[in-house]
């Protein structure tokens, strides 16, 4: 009965004397939980708070292709549609921001609409893919459903998976 995306850690002993050393820990953090219920809304804000400018990704997001320091979650007021946090990338750069794991035996990928707020920065021109992708940790199973031109406004975008037939469990975001 273990919580899920929790670290835990282990200890391994040897019960075959009285001299028993344990082992070094080794840690593993549990699989997040798969989205069964909609809506499913994520704003970035519960995030760290530290006033740090970049945190690490949130739990259960992924994001491939890219270091900690060219896709992360930013607490720069500006950059975000409401509250202070929004995912910041430097510079475009075929970067795949995953969401979490959705449970496909319940919900259904071309019964869902996803429904986001984006825009480019300091006017650079910057296209926004969404689509999905078959494995979490490989960015060339991404298969992109729809293309975003973005403006350096706040634009409510909105994609519809009703034409989508393949097996992925996971929505993306390619930069």
């Amino acid at each position: 009965n273990l919580l899920p995306n929790t670290l835990y850690g282990v200890y391994v002993a040897s019960v075959c004397d009285s001299a028993e050393v344990a082992s070094s820990v080794i840690s593993f953090t549990t699989d997040c939980l798969a989205l069964d219920t909609i809506p499913y809304t994520w704003d970035f804000e519960s995030n760290n708070t530290s006033g740090v400018p970049a945190y690490p990704m949130q739990a259960c997001w992924n994001y491939l292709n890219a270091a900690t320091t060219s896709l992360y979650v930013s607490n720069v007021a500006i950059m975000a549609h409401s509250g202070s946090h929004s995912v910041y990338s430097i510079s475009p750069n075929d970067y795949v921001l995953v969401m979490p794991t959705i449970d496909t035996s319940v919900l259904s990928l071309n019964d869902l609409q996803l429904s986001f707020y984006a825009k480019t920065n300091y006017g650079r021109n910057a296209t926004l893919e969404v689509g999905v992708v078959n494995d979490a940790l490989d960015p060339t199973t991404f298969e992109s459903i729809e293309t975003f031109q973005l403006t350096i406004n706040h634009s409510l975008y909105e994609v519809l998976f009703s034409y989508y037939n393949g097996s992925a469990n996971h929505l993306a975001f390619r930069l």
